[in-house]
């Protein structure tokens, strides 16, 4: 699709109000719950999400990324947040699709002279803006988004979709078209996959290639599980997986998406899931305060954090327990004050926990 029409056709489209759109998770959940959640997305729409759309990172210079654009986007068509969604559209398709093939840039920084001066792309970016474009597409009858929504990913599976050089027939997911693919061995991280966004994409836009790569990253997840817990970058050799030397293997900030991506996924029970339970139950987390990051090997907790966000995460994987029904702490309500990213991890959490585990709390 032609990036000057697309635009055109969102300004002629308006800001309709929220209301105007059925609220997509309604289908599955009581009104209860979704008055909790609702509130926690105006909170998180108050503090996170500037009126022309874009998701602010305060945290990393007040910049944003095709990452925070993605995960907003997808947020705001599940909540039918049909204002806060078109809005977030305009703003990535006017700052961040600066690129020939249609994918976005992947960080834009406010007050300064050339606001993009790393035009790369990072594939798990495109992929959540592209889910939330035929999420949004679809909750708000807008066929533009839809087809937005599979232009990016035909290109995602033309440009980072690559085979595994241990010659076994999987396929791994590249995290951007440039820098990542080393002589005869790939860099990955493993939380850059989806398993639900990637097969729903691959089913709306006809690319089966795209669902192959996500069974195979959930293979190799599960191959990884038998060491440890998922670390946050691996070298993939035609020997087989590796600490790369420059970046982190340690399971952190990166890594700690993998287990929430999973269960939102419907994933469960699965191997890597009942590994990081495992690590997150041996870590005692308590109230106020979650670990963050572990040595994927031993389990040993070298980071903790404060923000509850975090602490959403853990719980989130206690809701597994006991058939979803008894975790080993509370899901926190959304409601202290948190940076972007925790904050943005803790909508998430809520998310998935309504959808696979309705049993557990808050909601």
């Amino acid at each position: 699709m032609n990036r000057r029409t697309f635009v055109a056709g969102l300004a002629a489209a308006g800001m309709a109000h929220a209301a105007t759109a059925p609220h997509v998770l309604a289908q599955t959940a009581a009104d209860a719950p979704l008055s909790v959640l609702g509130a926690a997305w105006r909170l998180w729409t108050a503090r996170h999400l500037d009126p022309s759309g874009r998701v602010v990172d305060a945290l990393q210079d007040r910049a944003s990324h095709s990452e925070g654009q993605g995960y907003g986007l997808t947020l705001a068509a599940l909540m039918g947040d049909q204002n806060a969604a078109l809005s977030i559209v305009s703003w990535t398709e006017d700052n961040l699709a600066v690129r020939d093939d249609g994918l976005l840039a992947w960080r834009w920084f406010p007050d300064r002279a050339d606001p993009i001066a790393d035009r790369n792309n990072a594939s798990d970016g495109d992929l959540f803006y592209a889910w939330g474009c035929l999420l949004a597409g679809r909750a708000f009858g807008r066929g533009d988004l839809v087809e937005r929504a599979n232009d990016i990913t035909a290109t995602l599976v033309a440009k980072c979709v690559v085979a595994d050089p241990r010659g076994n027939g999987r396929l791994l997911f590249v995290p951007a078209v440039d820098g990542f693919q080393r002589d005869d061995s790939v860099v990955i991280n493993p939380s850059y996959a989806m398993p639900r966004a990637m097969e729903e994409l691959a089913s709306a836009a006809g690319e089966p290639r795209l669902a192959d790569t996500a069974r195979d990253c959930v293979s190799m997840l599960n191959d990884l599980a038998v060491d440890g817990t998922t670390p946050d970058w691996m070298l993939i050799t035609p020997e087989g997986p590796q600490v790369d030397e420059v970046l982190s293997d340690r399971t952190g900030y990166e890594a700690i998406r993998v287990p929430l991506f999973l269960i939102w996924s419907g994933l469960t029970p699965n191997a890597m899931v009942e590994r990081h339970r495992a690590v997150a139950v041996a870590a005692e987390p308590r109230p106020g305060i979650a670990p963050t990051v572990f040595e994927r090997t031993t389990g040993t907790v070298l980071e903790r954090s404060n923000d509850v966000g975090y602490q959403a995460l853990s719980a989130l994987l206690g809701c597994g327990e006991r058939g979803g029904s008894n975790p080993f702490l509370p899901i926190p309500p959304f409601g202290a004050p948190q940076p972007y990213y925790p904050a943005t991890l803790h909508m998430m959490s809520l998310v998935a926990q309504l959808d696979r585990y309705p049993g557990c709390v808050p909601l």
